[in-house]
């Protein structure tokens, strides 16, 4: 909670290439005794389903700009993250955490869409103009997320906590980098910039047994970071992590 009274929840990114446990770290929460509400677009409920989690299908990517887009795409059902969005920030819900699994799926679906539908004033599709439409819309559908962690913008407040695919690069000093995914390239550090937290997972052999690891703070080849309060000490990595507990533990 703010100085001024506002209640803000935690905007958290969880990175990492796959089988490194992001969606299992539901699982903390659930455990923890939090209400989570699973948003899911690419059905990988296998590590959770034994908890029966409540979950919001999303099967309709598109996202809009307007009004009029908005209107159109709810018409067409609430599999869509604006009907979520809408549902949430209205308050009408127990709630106390949205996962959403994958954001990085969402979003090349999205990317996709536009992709296949976006055309010039010749009518023939324009992949460049898809960039600019694409870009303008993660950037709404980003500020549309943190409406739902905070108070001004939502009369339940919940946290928000999105997953998301990396890739290794090269950059131009021929360093290896580990960057946020779409579309099959690494988009830099522009995702990371919107969230409270990004937690980089890790998981590596040891003999037989595997070692799963968070980053809570970036290294040469990642980014991660997290904004703790005053007095509160979070380890730089974090073995056998919980998501619950770093959460408990960074509101104090």
């Amino acid at each position: 909670m703010g100085s001024d009274g506002a209640i803000s929840k935690r905007m958290q990114l969880l990175e990492g290439p796959s089988g490194v446990g992001k969606t299992h770290q539901a699982r903390t929460l659930i455990e923890g005794g939090m209400k989570v509400l699973f948003a899911s677009t690419e059905r990988k409920l296998s590590t959770i389903k034994d908890l029966a989690p409540d979950v919001w299908p999303i099967t309709d990517f598109a996202f809009p700009t307007t009004g009029a887009e908005k209107s159109v795409i709810l018409a067409r059902g609430n599999e869509n993250v604006i009907a979520l969005f809408d549902y949430l920030r209205a308050g009408e819900h127990e709630y106390d955490v949205l996962y959403f699994d994958s954001l990085m799926r969402y979003a090349w679906k999205l990317f996709e869409l536009l992709r296949q539908t976006t055309k010039n004033k010749e009518q023939k599709l324009d992949t460049l103009r898809a960039y600019g439409i694409f870009g303008t819309k993660m950037k709404i559908l980003l500020d549309l997320i943190s409406s739902l962690c905070d108070s001004t913008g939502s009369k339940r407040p919940v946290h928000f906590v999105g997953t998301w695919g990396v890739e290794r690069s090269q950059d131009w000093e021929g360093r290896t980098q580990v960057m946020p995914v779409i579309d099959g390239k690494a988009t830099g550090p522009l995702i990371d910039y919107h969230f409270d937290d990004v937690l980089m997972l890790k998981m590596a052999l040891a003999g037989t047994e595997k070692k799963y690891t968070m980053h809570t703070a970036g290294e040469n080849s990642f980014a991660a970071k997290v904004s703790a309060p005053p007095g509160v000490a979070i380890p730089a990595v974090i073995e056998n992590p919980n998501l619950f507990e770093l959460i408990k533990k960074l509101e104090g």
